[in-house]
């Protein structure tokens, strides 16, 4: 049976809506780097921590911001529950839960680290920025390679210096390779443009005993 993730059904979902709006806002996919849940489950460290992480973070919005004239929102981690406190550490910038879909729909640009939820920039075909700090990059984040090396883009370190970078440029590199990573990692090009539902139950309707 030749179906798709779950995040085609959602894309499917939401861009029905053809007349959704275009807030041109850049948005941060923020995977609770600091504060996952999942460190205490599992018993194992942050791969940042929230005195060094937040302000190179912080600073990297800014010169963003500067840049494309923009405002960077924040779209939560869905297990982060303390908003308030996440909307202090990135200085006081809006924070947005349970839209991340929505707000990379309706977006001028993704910055990110790693999340399933770039799926969604690649079906939208957003420019995407791929940011990493000293202390991610010291812990041997994986996924974050394995994503960066899937859409053969670079990756910007926000504690190395990065004056004289057009932005513009190399946010649009990603969009080379959305098409490979969407067959790759999204939908086979075999699957019927429809509900992984759809294509189960239609499959089970035409091949009763």
């Amino acid at each position: 049976i030749y179906s798709h993730s779950l995040d085609y059904d959602i894309f499917l979902n939401l861009d029905q809506n053809k007349n959704f709006s275009q807030s041109s806002d850049i948005v941060f996919i923020d995977n609770a780097m600091c504060d996952h849940p999942d460190y205490k489950l599992l018993s194992i460290p942050s791969h940042a921590t929230s005195e060094k992480y937040f302000p190179s973070m912080n600073n990297f919005f800014t010169v963003l911001e500067k840049h494309f004239n923009k405002k960077v929102i924040i779209a939560a981690h869905p297990k982060i529950l303390n908003t308030k406190k996440i909307s202090t550490q990135f200085d006081n910038r809006e924070i947005i839960v349970g839209k991340t879909p929505e707000l990379i729909r309706d977006s001028k640009l993704i910055i990110c680290h790693d999340s399933t939820a770039i799926s969604f920039a690649i079906l939208w075909n957003k420019p995407l920025i791929f940011v990493s700090t000293n202390e991610i990059m010291q812990n041997n984040y994986l996924s974050m390679q394995s994503i960066k090396d899937a859409l053969n883009i670079k990756c910007i370190n926000v504690d190395s210096q990065y004056k004289g970078i057009d932005w513009d440029k190399l946010a649009k590199k990603s969009l080379l390779m959305y098409s490979d990573y969407k067959k790759d990692y999204i939908k086979t090009s075999q699957s019927k443009n429809q509900y992984s539902w759809k294509i189960f139950l239609d499959f089970i309707e035409n091949n009763k005993l």
